[in-house]
């Protein structure tokens, strides 16, 4: 089975990669329990940061309040994004990914 291979994310907040790819999902079994349909990009911004404070500059996530994630946050790159995908769609993580970087594009611009 093939992993995904890594998806740039140079110029990206990784806070709202997270937050992007939680919204991007549903949550499955018994995560429906755990389920936050308005976390928040303040949130995400804290599992970041918690992440970092205890894995270091390589970090993954498996599930995100029920909701699977199955990312790996390593410098300027996402791996593991086969896995993503098996749960939230064909090419979804890369959807995410555009979507943030189309966002970031025009908050630059100015529009």
């Amino acid at each position: 089975m093939s992993y995904g291979g890594s998806i740039n994310i140079i110029g990206l907040d990784r806070a709202a990669i997270l937050h992007g790819l939680y919204h991007g999902t549903r949550p499955l079994g018994l995560g429906k329990a755990n389920d936050r349909p308005g976390f928040s990009l303040s949130e995400a911004r804290e599992l970041i940061e918690l992440a970092e404070s205890r894995q270091g500059p390589i970090y993954s996530f498996d599930y995100v309040c029920g909701r699977p994630i199955k990312v790996t946050f390593e410098g300027e790159n996402l791996f593991r994004s086969a896995f993503y995908d098996r749960d939230a769609g064909h090419g979804a993580c890369e959807a995410v990914i555009a979507r943030l970087r189309a966002e970031t594009e025009t908050a630059r611009e100015g529009r």
